[in-house]
């Protein structure tokens, strides 16, 4: 009973919110043609309802973009005044990735193992290619033995 009345409220809430919102609400046809021909009735409204969520994607599209050019045009500004050392509250501009990285930061490749490191050290302390503690590997897609990675020491 009680799941029947919140998913009546929950289509009665959806179908205002639609009518109030969308600008294709006038394009629902009258609710007397559900009886007379429901598939049409159905139809119909998923059509409308394709068009409201299309307008809405656009919309949300247009924001975002007027919100990236609003970011690089301050960042602009800021560069052709001279501002560019100040970069206002919480680092918040239009980078590049290489930027953002640093001067002492490089991109990994994925041809240089990252763990190799790791097991060169740990086989000149005891002898074998795996790292201490851990003693279980794994072989990724490429071939390559990898050690077995446990977070919060749990997995």
């Amino acid at each position: 009973m009680s799941q029947s009345v919140l998913f009546s409220l929950g289509v009665l809430s959806f179908i205002g919110n639609f009518q109030r919102t969308s600008p294709y609400a006038k394009d629902i046809p009258p609710i007397g043609m559900l009886a007379l021909r429901p598939i049409e009735y159905l139809k119909t409204c998923g059509e409308v309802y394709k068009m409201h969520v299309a307008y809405v994607s656009a919309q949300t599209a247009e924001r975002r973009r007027q919100k990236v050019e609003d970011v690089v045009k301050r960042a602009e500004y800021r560069k052709a005044h001279g501002l560019d050392s100040d970069e206002g509250f919480g680092g918040w501009t239009a980078r590049t990735s290489e930027q953002d990285l640093g001067p002492g930061m490089k991109v990994p490749d994925r041809e240089t193992p990252t763990v190799a490191v790791a097991a060169d050290a740990s086989a000149g302390a005891t002898g074998s290619a795996e790292p201490e503690g851990e003693g279980k590997t794994y072989t990724d897609f490429e071939g390559k033995k990898r050690p077995i990675k446990k977070w919060l020491g749990i997995w």
